[in-house]
Formats: C-alpha cells, structure tokens, sequence
C-alpha cells in the first residue's frame, strides 16, 4: 500500500484537471471518451440500448477470447493447460511467468488456441501486476472476454481459520471458471445473451465490505487516480481473481497509470498491498460500469436479465 501512497501525489497532479471537472467526468483514454452517463463495451460509448445491441451482436458471433494466465508456480501449469482443452471456441493464450526458468510447454497445446505468448515478469506484484502490465501495453484491446487464471496455491489460509486448504479454494475457482465445455459453453452463451453481466466467478467469491480488511484506504487512492470516487455500497469485489471478464471493463486499469514502483516488494504479505487494492478495485469498476458479477451457481438459477 505504501508503495502506491508514494506515487499517487504525482498521478493525482497529472489528473487534477479532471478532478475540477469530476460531474460530469469527461476521461480521456486513447480516443475514447468515458462518462457516467455512458458505459463502455467493446471499446465504444454506448448508452443501455445500444449496449443491449452490442450483447446481441456478440451473440451472433463467436466472441474474441483471450486467456491470462499467471504462473509462478511450474508445476501447476500442465493442469492449466490442460483445462484449456475444455475450451470450446477459439482463443488466444497471455501466460506471464514469473517462475524465473523457462516454462515446459507440452507438444500438444490446446487444439482451439490460436495465439500464444509468453512474457517473462519479476515476482512483483503478485498475479496483479503481470495482468496490468498486460492490460497496459494493450494486449486485451481486439478481445471481447478475458479469462484470467493464476497458479494459485494460498498457503496462508490454513493459518487464519479459513474453511478449506489453499489447494481446495484453487479446485474451486479453476472448476468453476474451466469445469468442463459444457461449463465454458453455458458462461460464453450468457455473457453473449445477457448485457449486464460483467463478470463470472466460483460460488461464494463475490465477497463484501467485510472482506476488505487493510485495503479500504489503498483502493480509495487507487479509484481516486482513476478520478472515481470509492462508494462504500458498493464494496464488492472478485475473491481469487480467477474469473470469465468483459475486457472492456477490465482496460479501465490503463486509466490508473499503474507502474512497477506502485507495487511493494514481495514478502509473503497476505493483505494491504497495492495488488490487493486492484483486486477489490477491479469490482468497483464493473458495479461502477452498470453491470454485475455473478457466480456460476447464481447464473444457473437465475434467469437472463
């Protein structure tokens, strides 16, 4: 948190002129104009009509799909991969590795992967910062849904008497999000068929205000360089950060300016870092964009909206 103290002073100066015009807030990304009165998808302003129009076009077409996965972990990587198998549309593969060896990609990929790429990152800024380096040099741009995996082990949760070992809340989050094509088939149709829908995760991972812990403070500073305010209704956020994504809503981090020097060094912290702020901040955005996060088994009770 501390790291993203020190350079928010500068950010904030860069964008203090959009701070005097915050009502109504006229940003600038590229050439694109965002306001509350109007959401992003798909990079294009849209009104709530015209967002509905552009679910139903998605509808009528394959959606452009790109994975992000993290690995720090090698020997977690072949499940990943071969829970891609699953997948039953074509995508394209980011995969960061900060491992610090070379990955042992199998011979045999996924068969519907059109693209991959690996990119070599410090272990800094846990998953968090690799996906904002990604999301910052533009990668996600030409992508409709973004499908973000880690290898994810939480060794810490048997020591703060939480249900569930680290390795079982992972088969959760990876079951859900990857459990099968019929699975993946079911998420894809309801993003496609349904324009409020912003974010999927695994039952029980959407948590509240009462799951921030240190981090209320470091995400204020975080939505503040992005010239939105922190609403406290609306502290609800992705646990894990494994998750099915509009990848529009998740390019709003390009608006944060988020540079390596914003995330601490790391040293087995288990809350109240910069990449714990952006994972509570990336809920923030999608409630703020107009559209919900839901888990797979709400989706499967609840009708399409």
């Amino acid at each position: 948190m501390m790291a993203l103290l020190r350079s928010s002073a500068s950010s904030l100066a860069r964008h203090a002129r959009i701070m005097l015009l915050r009502s109504p807030l006229p940003f600038m990304i590229r050439a694109r104009r965002w306001r509350p009165a109007l959401r992003e998808l798909d990079g294009a302003e849209v009104d709530q009509c015209e967002r509905e129009s552009a679910a139903l076009g998605m509808a009528e077409r394959t959606p452009r799909i790109v994975v992000l996965m993290h690995v720090y972990y090698v020997d977690a990587l072949p499940r990943l991969l071969g829970l891609l198998h699953a997948m039953p549309a074509r995508f394209d593969l980011i995969i960061t590795n900060s491992s610090g060896i070379p990955l042992p990609l199998p011979e045999r990929l996924p068969r519907r992967l059109d693209d991959l790429r690996t990119i070599d990152v410090r272990n800094h800024g846990r998953d968090i910062w690799p996906m904002v380096q990604v999301i910052n040099r533009g990668l996600i741009d030409e992508h409709d849904l973004v499908l973000k995996v880690h290898t994810k082990r939480s060794e810490w949760r048997d020591r703060h008497g939480l249900a569930g070992t680290g390795a079982q809340w992972n088969d959760q989050l990876l079951d859900a999000v990857l459990g099968g094509q019929d699975r993946i088939s079911n998420i894809l149709a309801l993003f496609a068929r349904d324009p409020s829908l912003g974010l999927v995760t695994a039952p029980g991972s959407v948590l509240g205000p009462e799951h921030w812990g240190r981090n209320h403070w470091a995400t204020r500073i975080l939505l503040r360089r992005m010239a939105l305010p922190l609403r406290t209704y609306d502290l609800r956020f992705p646990s894990g950060s494994i998750y099915w994504a509009r990848a529009s809503v998740l390019r709003r981090l390009q608006l944060a300016a988020l540079e390596e020097r914003d995330f601490e060094s790391e040293s087995g912290q288990v809350d109240g870092t910069t990449a714990h702020a952006i994972e509570r901040g990336v809920g923030f955005l999608f409630l703020d964009a107009g559209l919900r996060m839901a888990t797979t088994r709400e989706l499967a009770t609840s009708p399409i909206r």
